[in-house]
């Protein structure tokens, strides 16, 4: 079998699934007495956006006797390769397999996502049924927002966990050591989860349904109780927030230090289940914030800060907040951005905070376009406030806005879309020339919503709406883009399902779904077949459900009353407004108890703890004039697998948290200014690259080369550090020609090529005096000569190939030389260990590596 490197090599994006990221915890397993992986049932890039898992991983790796692990969905590409090799899918750290935890804990954030929890349990060698386990398998477990109803996963999950996970979390532990010392059967063990507040075990529940889908009799066992209600945080703990959050190679879908400010949301907005199963709001302390914002920008080296909350603009002391984070951190090119803004939320005072160091996206929310409709879903915004605020963001330099509406939405009608259309295009007139993006989601009604109730139109509906908006939002400088209206059905379809649900999933796991929230991936006749053999269909779960109908979610109790639920629907059909309780009487919604559970607020600065005084940062001796520097370093191990850009944000961060301050470019989006030389493929090793950096750190260099070893992640080394002119030419104009070294025993050993075949290739090259390919650019197909490109190539006395190439316009790298030369095709070239051994300077003599390339 090929070396995990070599597997890694040959995929798409292969820091998807590289270990040791900075900050990642590896533990000893002496003392280990409980092991847990954290699950995300997507791709890495969107797991590890989700600020949830960087919570319970950081409370898990608190305790010493827990070790807990990350894993995620691999892309199609390396499922592909780790079935072939009969590789189970195990963790980020260490790649132990699934089956070996005690514990494999599922965040589920998206329906759509419920394939890939199959299909990770499977490559992990779990049994898919709950039933099927035994003492010995892990115990299988979920959380998140899809578990306000888990009833389509019923058959597979052992506990689930409603509400808030941080304390609960824990307890699910401790029961599960306590279960293991006293060595009895997995029933009892089950039994004791059920005992805890907030776990639900499907397993102790009888249900059954009628066709319609209605629930005809629910049946809790003996011991289980018959509503389960979610756990909730009433006050949000410092400590439970990680200052040293793991820091991906890759980039990620929000890469960035994410930063909870609030839990919960009063607005009440009837299509939104979050605001509905969060409350009641929990605000974090600004001084709280500042100290977690300087720890972990220390920790980490980001450059952008991203304040969270269901609606960031409605925290307390916003502004306060802002223009302390920016006074303590925008000299150190720290953004700030805030992902949820509500249009009242944007002040004038705040866009100058956001906007004084680079300026980050506003999406602007109206939902509707009609105020008619905006007062059914409980959303008044008023509309000449919104164009108050783009006419303010674009007028201070912002060039993209960007809008989101819903369709289908409960009595929408064509007056409904037109006024989408309207406000669209009055929000693009107040910035002329600048541009506009619209964002159409299709509405799907949630559990534990006022809007639980109502239908969900069809896909053929969604379409048809569609299509009335795009042929009349055809502008210029206005991109719109929407959903797929056979993925809003089966989002619609599984978070209003049941267990008859169970074997739809089975049946559309074995036909290959998998990644269902891909375009690319997602096949609507797949599941419409899998739904047709288990004799079920869509309407099944879109239809309108009868106040008096039982729910298959009813049996779970989010905090807020079902009587405030209904009542809010009824004040939806009469277009009556629900005041936010933040500012107006409480609404009785059942979310607060008036003792322990409750809004938590701070109006004013004064009423949090004192801020903490800003510290002294090392290297803050700075010079007038920046200085520039050549570092020669090393890419090698998993830092051959980085891509360029993946390679220069790792460098990028480095500095960062090593605190050496670099110069930056000028104007409305200022970068630092380094380069690097020539981009090396993914895969390829070296001892000897180059890049330039202009610093205004006053440092000496073997302070700069010591201070960034010993930050910089494995696989990363500078190895010479020295001061330059400032008008020496880039490395991307200077460097000339590069040479490698490909492993003649790889290319034995995995492809049976012997080094005297090899030879007659290379000869069978050499010989033409023309060499014609064609390569695929941004501007299409381009033929070109390569034969050129090759300056050398040979056997050496151990069988290697060594390849000198050229660099540049008409250059060509090692991966693609060696697939023209050999005749095999890049993704397999892309499997031998290739090195670079050297390089040259224009009109210079050749450098070559002056160690033993060829051990890296």
């Amino acid at each position: 079998m090929m070396e995990w490197n070599q597997i890694l090599a040959s995929v798409q994006r292969p820091a998807r699934y590289l270990s040791h990221e900075i900050n990642a915890v590896h533990k000893n397993k002496s003392g280990i007495r409980l092991r847990f992986a954290l699950a995300f049932p997507d791709t890495y890039e969107i797991g590890m956006s989700h600020l949830g898992i960087q919570i319970l991983y950081h409370i898990l790796n608190r305790r010493e006797d827990v070790s807990c692990e990350r894993v995620f969905a691999p892309w199609v590409d390396m499922e592909s390769v780790m079935r072939h090799h009969g590789i189970p899918l195990g963790s980020q750290e260490t790649r132990t397999p699934l089956l070996d935890f005690d514990i494999v804990g599922f965040s589920l954030q998206y329906e759509l996502s419920y394939t890939n929890v199959l299909n990770m349990l499977e490559m992990g060698g779990i049994p898919l049924l709950a039933a099927h386990r035994e003492n010995g398998h892990p115990l299988v477990i979920a959380g998140g927002p899809c578990c306000s109803n888990p009833e389509p996963l019923a058959d597979f999950l052992d506990a689930v966990v409603i509400g808030d996970g941080e304390d609960v979390v824990l307890e699910l532990v401790d029961n599960v050591l306590a279960w293991k010392e006293g060595g009895s059967d997995r029933s009892s063990l089950l039994k004791r989860l059920a005992a805890i507040p907030g776990v639900y075990v499907p397993s102790l529940y009888n249900v059954e349904n009628d066709h319609a889908g209605g629930v005809i009799k629910w049946s809790p066992a003996p011991g289980a109780p018959q509503k389960v209600y979610r756990r909730l945080v009433p006050r949000l703990k410092v400590e439970d927030y990680s200052v040293a959050p793991v820091v991906p190679f890759m980039q990620v879908v929000h890469d960035r230090l994410s930063l909870e400010i609030a839990r919960g949301c009063t607005r009440g907005c009837r299509f939104c289940q979050a605001g509905m199963i969060n409350r009641p709001l929990r605000e974090i302390a600004p001084p709280d914030i500042l100290e977690i914002a300087r720890l972990a920008l220390d920790r980490t080296g980001y450059d952008e800060i991203a304040l969270l909350s269901l609606s960031a603009g409605d925290y307390s002391c916003l502004e306060g907040l802002m223009t302390d984070l920016m006074d303590r951190f925008a000299r150190e090119r720290v953004a700030i951005s805030m992902p949820s803004l509500r249009v009242k939320g944007l002040s004038s005072s705040l866009m100058q905070q956001i906007k004084r160091v680079r300026k980050t996206g506003f999406t602007l929310a109206p939902e509707a376009g009609h105020p008619r409709l905006r007062r059914i879903i409980n959303k008044p915004v008023v509309e000449d406030d919104l164009i108050a605020t783009a006419r303010n963001a674009y007028g201070l330099g912002w060039n993209l806005l960007k809008l989101y509406f819903m369709i289908g939405l409960p009595t929408e009608t064509e007056e409904d879309l037109e006024a989408i259309i309207q406000l669209s295009r009055r929000v693009q007139n107040c910035g002329k020339g600048k541009r506009l993006n619209v964002s159409i989601s299709n509405f799907v009604p949630k559990p534990h919503t006022p809007f639980q109730w109502v239908s969900q139109i069809s896909a053929d509906e969604i379409r048809r709406r569609q299509k009335f908006l795009m042929d009349r939002l055809k502008r210029r400088n206005l991109q719109v883009k929407w959903q797929d209206a056979d993925v809003s059905v089966l989002e619609g379809v599984f978070s209003r399902g049941d267990r008859r649900l169970g074997p739809v999933l089975i049946r559309a796991h074995q036909l290959g779904c998998r990644f269902d929230g891909w375009s690319d991936q997602f096949r609507a006749d797949l599941w419409e077949r899998a739904l047709k053999e288990e004799g079920l269909s869509p309407e099944i779960y879109l239809r309108a459900r009868g106040l008096d109908e039982v729910l298959p979610w009813d049996f779970i109790h989010c905090g807020v009353q079902v009587d405030y639920l209904q009542a809010e629907l009824q004040k939806a059909h009469r277009e009556v407004v629900t005041p936010d309780c933040r500012w107006d009487r409480c609404g009785k919604c059942g979310a607060c108890d008036g003792q322990v559970n409750g809004n938590v607020t701070f109006e004013h600065l004064s009423q949090a703890r004192p801020r903490p005084t800003a510290t002294v940062r090392r290297g803050d001796l700075l010079v007038s004039t920046p200085r520039r520097y050549r570092c020669r370093y090393e890419r090698v191990g998993q830092g051959a697998l980085l891509g360029h850009l993946e390679l220069i944000q790792a460098f990028i961060r480095a500095f960062r948290r090593a605190h050496i301050r670099m110069e930056y470019s000028r104007g409305f989006h200022p970068h630092p200014k380094i380069s690097f030389g020539p981009a090396l493929p993914i895969g390829v090793s070296s001892r000897m690259e180059l890049f330039d950096v202009y610093l205004v750190s006053l440092l000496d260099t073997q302070s700069l080369q010591q201070r960034l070893n010993a930050v910089l992640p494995r696989g990363l080394r500078i190895r010479e550090l020295i001061e330059i002119p400032l008008n020496v030419d880039p490395l991307s104009v200077m460097i000339a020609k590069n040479r490698f070294r490909v492993d003649g025993a790889s290319l034995r050993t995995i492809y049976g090529l012997r080094p005297e075949e090899i030879e007659r290739k290379i000869e069978t090259f050499l010989e033409k005096e023309r060499f014609l390919v064609t390569r695929w650019g941004k501007k299409g197909p381009r033929t070109m000569d390569i034969r050129p490109a090759i300056e050398e190539i040979r056997v050496d006395e151990v069988g290697d190939v060594e390849m000198l190439l050229r660099c540049g316009e008409g250059g060509l790298g090692p991966v693609e030389a060696a697939s023209f030369v050999l005749e095999f095709a890049e993704q397999d070239v892309r499997r031998l260990p290739i090195v670079k051994i050297g390089f040259a300077f224009r009109g210079a003599e050749e450098e070559r590596c002056p160690t033993n390339c060829s051990s890296i």
